[in-house]
């Protein structure tokens, strides 16, 4: 194995791109759903993270919480475990947008509690609390 060490983090940890021979060891982690692209670090597997949660391969077959937002604290809001899964979610521009299980960006779509988002068990009780479905 080869890693090339592009620099490091703010805790002094080495960033990087490793090879296995030829192969992109990072690549093939974030494109079979096993990581996530960094994008604090680079923008590199973005298309591959992206490929992968379209595929649900990995870690995208269910729900998680980032490991950035994971070390804050984000858990999975728990009125999921009671059956409510229509998504609450904030838009980067403040809006207030609910995703049904069957919606187009319902998988992509992660809910951050912190952030203000959340799980709503109707539609009639998310249009109650201010959101709206998606334009798409």
């Amino acid at each position: 194995m080869n890693c090339k060490i592009s620099s490091k983090d703010r805790y002094g940890r080495s960033i990087g791109v490793c090879y296995l021979e030829d192969q992109n060891i990072n690549k093939n982690l974030v494109e079979n759903g096993w990581a996530l692209a960094y994008r604090g670090y680079s923008k590199d597997f973005i298309h591959n993270e992206k490929s992968a949660s379209k595929e649900k391969v990995g870690i995208w077959k269910g729900e998680f919480v980032e490991p950035w937002n994971l070390r804050r604290g984000v858990r999975i809001y728990e009125a999921k475990k009671i059956g409510c899964k229509i998504k609450g979610n904030i838009s980067s521009r403040g809006e207030k947008i609910y995703h049904l299980p069957n919606s187009k960006n319902y998988l992509k779509t992660k809910i951050s509690s912190s952030k203000g988002e959340r799980w709503f068990c109707s539609e009639k009780e998310a249009k109650e609390n201010g959101w709206r479905k998606p334009n798409n």
